[in-house]
């Protein structure tokens, strides 16, 4: 989404995005942040951030055992989790239906 939104094919190019503050900066890879990722799409995150559940849905997703715990990518590297899976679906089926509803932003 933030190479679609910058208009880049790969990482490093500089943004083609005009009204965006980092128009003609390179654009990097957030790596599995995403937050930073979100935060690099102005317009999508000025959204973001008028919706308290989405940006409260995207910690959870990112950190699915709690704020401190390891993140969703470290997560795989334990044996058991007291992770209730339903859950964590429900919250990141959230977060792509808000993303799929705020996609114009992209364009």
């Amino acid at each position: 989404m933030l190479r679609l939104y910058h208009r880049v094919d790969e990482w490093g190019q500089p943004s083609s995005r005009r009204k965006d503050a980092i128009f003609n900066q390179p654009v990097k890879n957030p790596g599995h942040s995403l937050t930073t990722a979100l935060r690099w799409m102005s317009s999508l995150y000025a959204k973001a951030k008028l919706d308290y559940e989405f940006l409260r849905h995207l910690q959870k997703v990112y950190h699915p055992l709690g704020d401190t715990s390891m993140d969703y990518i470290s997560i795989r590297y334990i044996a058991e989790t007291s992770t209730c899976q339903d859950e964590w679906k429900k919250i990141f089926d959230y977060i792509c239906g808000w993303l799929e509803k705020n996609k114009g932003e992209l364009s």
